[in-house]
């Protein structure tokens, strides 16, 4: 189904009573709709952008484009993707040492980055990260109070309420399409996380396996977790299985994040 079709589908009469969430990545925005007293809750679907303009340009495209972006809603969330975030306790950490944090997790910093953070208080984690200034000028004022997230944050607080179901050990992994994001739990408790440049299966496979070795995760009893843009996905799974008994693909594994925001009530 078309975009233009998933989007005709939604009464936008209604649209104070929704959550309207929007990821932003360089290659592409995705939206979920949440209405939470329909049969089916989430209308789910994504926008290509123009490569060539700068996110903020794609993004007036779009609100010029699909009335939908200038509805009145009861709640907008603003997934910042294809962005580093460094993760640290939320005890030892202050707005004033925000910045120094990132710096050090990154090495650089742009002029144009506005830095910002989430707190997830069931984990007691903060997650820092950046925002190009102009694209978080432009989205405050077009929409009313808008929320921003790092796309760790969601998939950090599903993944640790994911983790508490049994006692076994659990590794997610979220991939992009130059990357993938590691995250393990133990009970709802981080115990690590990282993040790979890399599309190359055999790569990604490596990454999965090093780090599952380097915890001990056991090969017939601990829990892998596929999310994300999964690319060639049968022949992942087939590499993956050779040596972890227990993997699953996350359900719509590539809006996970989006509806997150709503499953654990962020």
């Amino acid at each position: 189904m078309s975009p233009l079709t998933t989007i005709q589908k939604v009464d936008f009469s209604k649209s104070e009573q929704y959550t309207l969430s929007i990821r932003i990545n360089t290659d592409g925005f995705s939206f979920s709709i949440f209405n939470p007293i329909a049969e089916n809750p989430y209308t789910l679907f994504k926008l290509s952008i123009n490569p060539k303009q700068p996110l903020i340009a794609n993004f007036k495209d779009k609100v010029t484009n699909y009335p939908f972006l200038s509805q009145l809603y009861k709640r907008v969330n603003i997934v910042i993707g294809d962005t580093k975030a460094i993760v640290h306790p939320t005890a030892l950490f202050t707005s004033e040492i925000a910045e120094e944090l990132y710096f050090y997790g990154q090495k650089v910093l742009s002029p144009n980055t506005k830095i910002v953070y989430n707190n997830i208080e069931t984990s007691k984690l903060t997650v820092i990260y950046g925002i190009n200034k102009g694209l978080y000028k432009f989205l405050n004022e077009h929409f009313r109070n808008p929320r921003f997230f790092s796309q760790t944050t969601p998939l950090l607080a599903y993944f640790a309420q994911r983790s508490k179901e049994s006692a076994t050990l659990k590794m997610f992994v979220q991939f992009q399409r130059d990357a993938i994001h590691i995250f393990c739990l133990n009970r709802g408790k981080l115990t690590l996380t990282n993040s790979f440049n890399t599309s190359e299966i055999s790569n990604q496979v490596y990454y999965i396996l090093y780090i599952w070795k380097q915890l001990n995760y056991e090969q017939q009893r601990d829990e892998l977790y596929l999310s994300g843009a999964l690319g060639d996905k049968e022949e992942l799974i087939k590499q993956l299985e050779k040596y972890i008994q227990h993997l699953s693909i996350i359900d719509t594994p590539d809006f996970i994040d989006l509806k997150a925001i709503n499953l654990c009530e962020l």
